[in-house]
């Protein structure tokens, strides 16, 4: 009897915990939740009553069946669940207590993406968050025509973050001796070390610092807190910025300042432009510039190795890209910077979007969402044929900016030239086949009578007549005008050295960076400052003072990566090492993924001797020595000290 008795209650108990599918495919639980769901394009809202209590249990799946499951979410308390979806895809969800006892399912199909090419600024920007600051008039708004203002907007709707949780920015001097510390012997190579811990500096003591109202941001911000009558952190600034902060891991996770971003995005998946220094949207010309802002996470990742930030801020990304592709696209589908309508944002617009696409199919691989990432990539395949399509000139061998007509503004006219650097984001998009990118690489970028200085690359070409103001229209260059063809900005030597990285032009992008980081390090030592721009062919700086900034880019990202020749892949525990320097040279406290490791390579006579390094680490890695971004040889590194022959 007792074997009976037990195999009895075995059977009962399995009737009672394990949901049981009835015909129409829909689970059978004891109690039975009311799960709604309202969808977008790309994000669903699954919501039941309050009264449930958790932890629940949420799946999606592409089938009724529940066999194919794009996301499953264990100990998730409250009764709103928010998600990121493909675009005209059919799902399936079910939200089941954890004891199984509770639950309900839930069928909806995403819609199809609207091109609303031909929305007003209100449906565009819906409502301003409060404690705006309005700058000066932008488009149809005007100071009596404002747009309305939004109290119960809340902080990040689409990131899980809600509350401020950042601490008092450290100092430079608490947190110098955890920050990577370059090696490179030679009273000729000082300048660039001393322009190395300069910029670290200003970054720590002035560009990050603490919002003293808190009520719209999560953590500290980064920006320029005097700029103007309010102070100013912009996005795309901070898209650059990143690319060196990034570094700074072992001292401060820099890149939280990103988390900003998402606590001012708006329901409908716009993220404002600006802010001010009290963490207020800055209404200012336009709220809306070109964004990167997937593409410089994955860019952070690829230092921190930090999977559960991905998983967290894949979400907002999404809706970030909705609004773009619902809102900042023309009837032909090109994106546009409506600041400055086609004009010179024209291919920075689309490639931008292009690279976002890339780096959000690569994040929806790491997380497992395997829908996100095959519709991600099938996204920037497509934006890569409209990029060929209508910006490349295959006569001229470059990217062309488009007027407002739809027309290429290189050749205005036959005796008017224009070509601008942000064609280059184009090459930073990977969107050129290699024959293309050589060919733009030596006809245009690195040709010193039209792009390449001495110290960097020009933002206006040598062979330009005319110059090219917003919305189309062209200003004649005179000794008067500002002259671009003199000056270097950081973001276009992000474009052009990440562009030579991307096409294998490993080379010439050493040659570039050091060239850059030589000139900023000549002029700090001639001014005490690094500003906001530098000059092609003299070691002169202008601008906006202590702008590190985007400026820190070539005193400490060209440094690590083009002067010491440092490349590292957090997510793969490796870090390749392209050794072109004869000089005794390496990196001490280079942080990624958790490691700790310190590299040297000892003075040798020439680039053709044997190099003797020295390796030191915390933990296990891959090192691959390159030469000219060719793989020589692999070690796989121990915890302690190596000692190495190439």
């Amino acid at each position: 009897m007792k074997p009976i008795r037990l195999f009895f209650f075995a059977v009962l108990f399995l009737i009672v915990k394990v949901p049981i599918t009835v015909g129409n495919g829909s689970e059978s639980y004891r109690e039975r939740m009311a799960i709604q769901s309202t969808v977008t394009p790309y994000s669903g809202l699954l919501s039941w009553e309050k009264a449930e209590k958790g932890p629940f249990e949420v799946v999606i799946a592409s089938d009724p069946q529940m066999k194919k499951v794009v996301l499953r979410k264990n100990d998730f308390q409250g009764s709103e669940f928010r998600a990121a979806l493909c675009p005209n895809q059919e799902y399936w969800c079910v939200v089941s207590r954890q004891d199984e006892t509770t639950g309900g399912k839930v069928h909806f199909t995403t819609p199809r993406v609207e091109n609303k090419f031909n929305a007003t600024v209100f449906e565009k920007y819906e409502a301003a968050r409060p404690k705006y600051v309005y700058a000066v008039d932008f488009f149809e708004i005007t100071q009596a025509n404002m747009l309305p203002v939004d109290e119960s907007l809340p902080v990040s709707p689409w990131y899980g973050i809600k509350e401020y949780y950042g601490e008092t920015p450290p100092k430079f001097s608490t947190i110098a001796d955890k920050l990577p510390i370059p090696i490179l012997d030679g009273e000729e190579n000082q300048p660039l070390l001393d322009s190395y811990w300069y910029a670290w500096s200003v970054a720590f003591d002035e560009w990050l610092f603490e919002s003293k109202d808190k009520s719209q941001v999560l953590t500290n911000l980064c920006g320029y807190p005097n700029w103007g009558p309010f102070g100013s952190t912009m996005d795309y600034d901070t898209f650059f910025i990143m690319q060196f902060a990034r570094y700074a891991n072992g001292a401060y996770h820099y890149y939280t300042v990103l988390d900003n971003l998402y606590a001012r995005q708006h329901n409908n998946g716009r993220i404002h432009k600006e802010t001010s220094a009290l963490g207020y949207e800055v209404y200012s010309s336009s709220p809306t510039l070109p964004s990167a802002l997937a593409w410089t996470e994955w860019e952070c990742y690829l230092i921190s190795g930090d999977k559960d930030r991905l998983d967290k801020i894949l979400l907002p990304l999404v809706k970030l890209y909705e609004w773009f592709q619902t809102y900042q696209r023309d009837e032909d589908g090109l994106y546009y910077c409506e600041q400055h309508g086609h004009g010179d944002m024209s291919v920075s617009s689309n490639a931008f979007q292009m690279m976002n696409a890339k780096a959000l199919s690569d994040m929806a691989g790491v997380v497992g969402r395997k829908d996100l990432q095959a519709h991600f990539l099938q996204e920037w395949k497509e934006m890569n044929t409209l990029m060929h399509d209508r910006f490349w000139d295959d006569a001229s061998a470059f990217y062309n900016l488009l007027n407002p007509d739809g027309t290429y503004n290189t050749h205005i006219t036959p005796e008017e030239t224009f070509k601008f650097t942000r064609s280059f984001d184009a090459l930073l998009a990977n969107a050129a086949t290699q024959e293309q990118a050589d060919r733009m690489f030596d006809r245009h970028v690195l040709n010193p009578d039209v792009f390449r200085g001495q110290y960097g690359i020009r933002s206006l070409s040598l062979d330009s007549t005319s110059y090219l103001l917003d919305k189309g229209r062209f200003v004649s260059l005179d000794s008067s005008a500002f002259n671009f063809q003199r000056t270097v900005w950081a973001p276009t030597m992000v474009s052009a050295l990440k562009g030579l990285y991307h096409y294998g032009r490993y080379q010439d992008a050493f040659a570039l960076g050091e060239d850059y980081a030589r000139g900023i390090a000549e002029g700090y030592q001639e001014t005490g400052d690094i500003p906001e721009y530098s000059y092609a062919d003299e070691t002169s700086l202008g601008g906006a003072p202590r702008f590190c900034g985007w400026s820190g880019y070539g005193p400490i990202a060209c440094l690590i990566e083009a002067v010491l020749g440092f490349e590292v892949d957090a997510p793969n525990k490796t870090v390749y090492w392209d050794i072109h320097q004869t000089a005794r040279h390496g990196i001490e406290q280079l942080h990624f993924g958790g490691i700790t490791a310190n590299f040297f390579c000892d003075a040798r006579t020439s680039l053709s001797d044997q190099c003797y390094i020295t390796v030191t680490t915390d933990k296990p890695f891959t090192l691959v020595l390159r030469e000219n971004g060719k793989a020589m040889k692999t070690y796989e590194i121990q915890e302690g000290t190596s000692h190495l022959i190439r």
